[in-house]
């Protein structure tokens, strides 16, 4: 007894209770209390426990077999203990027992109580009531257990039932999100479709902020949700009622987090839209071209091409028919390893192959059908030879006549005199080896003493070929066409390479000038400057210039120009100029033009300077303005020519000049400047760039009204070519084309032609052009300001 009442001091400690019987209630009563989450985790461990009843029972076997031993090996005594120890090992198991083992573990005990009850002896009654108070403790417990869990369950299920009506609101707002996902998809889509009809810029970036207006919707509703959900306790937990929305709540929330990264998805693809819509439309079209052809001259049901589908496609698609070693030699190459039809990777390299079979077959052709022609050209010409060679000979002494001269047996002209020229005519190439007019116009006589003999040799030769027979025997008329062809090709050919070489005469002399003329206009800006510097120093107009050019001269004619040792001097002597009289003279001779002296009006155009009104000022009659009369105001745009000065003004100390208004013609003095320095005028505002190619005149042109082809100088194609010489071609009546204006080139004007009832914009201008100083006449109309 001492032992077993150990193990019961023990088993009731474990329980919690102070004595035998009570303190299993005690212990239950204890148990009862604890909070509802922990009797959740006891009652889930039971069950997992219950879940797996091998180890218990295994055990229980393995202890009902070490006490049967026992039983066996011990005395009497020892069978009362060990029956003792078995019922008290079942009293501990019947003590916690659940509500679903109790059953189970009360007839294992009421089985022990049968079979150890007569080995129990003296504490056979004391034993069976401990029996009995414990069956009846431990089904009492099981009682309140289950109606405890019971209440349990029932408070779960109202909590439960609750939040599964605010899932049943709160699932709307995900299914809103999603609908919202599944428009902004259909948005996308659309923009898709949109961007392959239109790829403007701004078709994408108002595609782009509606796809975005629509992530920013869908943002706005997962809000909402979000905002529900934590109102309404929607949220994980380990508790009964949010187990069973559990497996909703997570399917919802996947629903949500797949809608936010389809939307962030959707969004970078509308941001890269444009170039893979522009790709892929291209690769759609092209793939669905070659794929509808495979599929036209596939084998049926296989999708796949043999050999007779390279027969056919080459002789629809290539307008050609392969041969039978063709075809077979296109389809091995095509072939891949290891298959028996060409499947639809193998068309490009199908499509080439029939291509080289063709051009192949096509090549092959053109050769047999040359050689061939030259067969037969071979045996007429040797036929023709056998059987018309006498008649043949008669003609061929009139057709070597045509170019000897009567009386001459040697003919005037040959290659050797047209090689000859052609030499002479390469070294006008290389104009910068001449080293002046002179030398070029030697070099230029000696080419046209060879050009005018062989024109008139060729002048003689078409008329003696124009008198050849008009016809022949018709035997003979093949011969006779082809002998008459080559002499009629070569006079063309020779009356071609003359025409060129006149033309190239004409060119050289041309390009010299223009060059002498570029040389020329590279002085003027400093030869222009130090002459204007003199002018306002010694205060003179062009006029008192003009005869200051002339000073020195001695004897000879005083009404005379300018010639060129004069202005020479004049510039080294008086100006203090540094040029060679060499370059002098060359601006000298391009200044002059065609003349021999400088004359008057052609110094003044060269003097020509203007200045544009950058504030409102006024035109007085005299250069002393205390005193002096207003003319009239001019206004900030408005052009005035330069005419004298610039002078100060002895009083007031500003300078002023005297000048022309471009726009109505008065003459007057102006200020250049305020008192305090602020500009009334700067210098320029007659340069212009020209907007629109047309004819540059030495006279004023006509109406603008009429059309540039109109105006056009005949033989002018390219308007970037060489300038031609002046006056070579005449426009309208009687007008003469300088040169063409090309579009953009700079002009600075020198004078206006204009009517009174036209305003400045609608009027003629003369015009000098900055690339070669060449003047001439234009319209306003063509120019813009620079």
């Amino acid at each position: 007894e001492g032992k077993d009442g150990k193990e019961r001091r023990s088993r009731e400690r474990r329980r919690g209770g102070g004595g035998r019987g009570g303190g299993g209630g005690g212990g239950g009563a204890r148990s009862r209390s604890r909070d509802r989450r922990s009797r959740g985790r006891r009652g889930r461990g039971r069950d997992r426990r219950d879940e797996r009843p091998e180890r218990p029972r295994r055990r229980e076997q393995s202890e009902s077999r070490r006490s049967k031993r026992r039983d066996e090996g011990g005395s009497g005594g020892d069978s009362e203990s060990k029956a003792i120890t078995a019922l008290r090992r079942i009293f501990k198991r019947v003590d916690g027992a659940t509500p679903e083992t109790l059953p189970e573990l009360q007839q294992e005990l009421l089985t022990a109580l049968a079979e150890y009850g007569s080995k129990l002896g003296d504490r056979k009654d004391e034993l069976l009531a401990e029996a009995n108070m414990l069956l009846q403790s431990s089904h009492n417990r099981a009682q309140e257990n289950a109606e405890a869990e019971t209440a349990r369950f029932q408070e779960f299920e109202v909590e439960a039932k609750l939040l599964k009506e605010k899932m049943t609101e709160w699932i709307p707002l995900v299914d809103i999100v999603v609908e919202r996902r599944d428009t902004m998809k259909e948005a996308v889509q659309k923009f898709m479709e949109d961007l392959a009809t239109d790829l403007s810029e701004e078709a994408f970036k108002a595609g782009v902020k509606e796809i975005e207006d629509h992530k920013k919707e869908i943002n706005d509703a997962i809000s909402n949700a979000r905002e529900f959900a934590a109102k309404a306790g929607i949220k994980e937990g380990e508790d009964y009622a949010r187990e069973q929305i559990a497996a909703e709540l997570k399917k919802q929330n996947k629903r949500i987090a797949g809608v936010r990264k389809s939307a962030d998805g959707l969004v970078e693809d509308a941001r890269n839209a444009k170039e893979k819509v522009a790709k892929r439309l291209a690769a759609q079209f092209a793939e669905r071209e070659e794929d509808a052809l495979f599929k036209k001259y596939a084998v049926s049901g296989k999708g796949a091409w043999y050999k007779d589908s390279v027969f056919r496609f080459g002789k629809e698609e290539f307008k050609f028919e392969l041969t039978k070693e063709a075809r077979d030699r296109v389809f091995e190459r095509a072939l891949p390893t290891g298959e028996e039809l060409i499947p639809r990777s193998g068309f490009v390299k199908v499509k080439s192959l029939v291509g080289i079979e063709r051009q192949t077959v096509k090549q092959q052709k053109l050769r047999e059908q040359r050689l061939e022609k030259e067969r037969k050209q071979a045996e007429e010409k040797e036929a023709r030879k056998i059987a018309l060679e006498a008649k043949k000979f008669e003609l061929q002494t009139q057709l070597e006549r045509v170019f000897v001269q009567e009386g001459d047996e040697n003919p005037a002209l040959s290659e050797k005199n047209m090689t000859q020229i052609d030499t002479l005519l390469k070294c006008l190439g290389t104009i910068n080896n001449f080293k002046g007019m002179q030398e070029l116009d030697k070099h230029i006589a000696e080419i046209v003493a060879l050009v005018e003999p062989a024109e008139a040799v060729i002048a003689g030769a078409r008329q003696r070929f124009n008198d050849l027979p008009a016809k022949v025997d018709n035997e003979l008329l093949k011969f006779w066409q082809q002998e008459t062809k080559t002499i009629k090709t070569t006079l063309e050919g020779w009356e071609a390479r003359l025409k060129t070489s006149r033309s190239a005469l004409s060119s050289a002399r041309t390009t010299f000038k223009t060059r002498r003329a570029l040389e020329a206009e590279k002085l003027r800006p400093g030869i222009v400057s130090r002459l204007r510097e003199h002018m306002k120093t010694q205060k003179l107009d062009v006029s008192e210039l003009f005869m200051n050019l002339r000073i020195r001269r001695v004897g000879g004619n005083k009404d005379t120009g300018v010639s060129e040792e004069e202005f020479t001097s004049f510039l080294r002597d008086s100006l203090g100029h540094e040029g060679a009289p060499e370059e002098l003279g060359k601006f000298f001779r391009h200044l002059c033009g065609d003349k021999d002296s400088l004359e008057l009006e052609t110094l003044q155009i060269c003097m020509k300077c203007f200045y544009k009104v950058v504030e409102a000022t006024v035109i007085h009659p005299q250069l002393q303005l205390k005193g002096a009369g207003a003319i009239r105001k001019v206004y900030p745009g408005e052009i005035i020519e330069f005419l004298l000065g610039p002078q100060e003004d002895p009083e007031i100390k500003i300078m002023r000049i005297k000048g022309r208004a471009v726009k109505d013609g008065v003459e007057g003095w102006i200020s250049l400047a305020n008192s305090k320095g602020k500009p009334f005028m700067d210098e320029g505002g007659n340069t212009y760039r020209v907007k629109a190619e047309g004819p540059l005149t030495e006279a004023p042109p006509a109406d603008v009204e009429e059309t540039l082809a109109e105006a056009k100088p005949v033989g002018v194609v390219d308007p970037k070519a060489e300038p031609k010489p002046a006056g070579a071609v005449t426009v309208g009546k009687d007008e003469s084309v300088v040169r063409p204006l090309r579009k953009g080139e700079m002009v600075d004007a020198i004078e206006w032609d204009r009517e009174e009832s036209k305003p400045l914009e609608q009027s003629k201008v003369r015009v000098r052009a900055k690339f070669d100083g060449t003047i001439g006449w234009t319209h306003m109309k063509m120019l813009d300001a620079a």
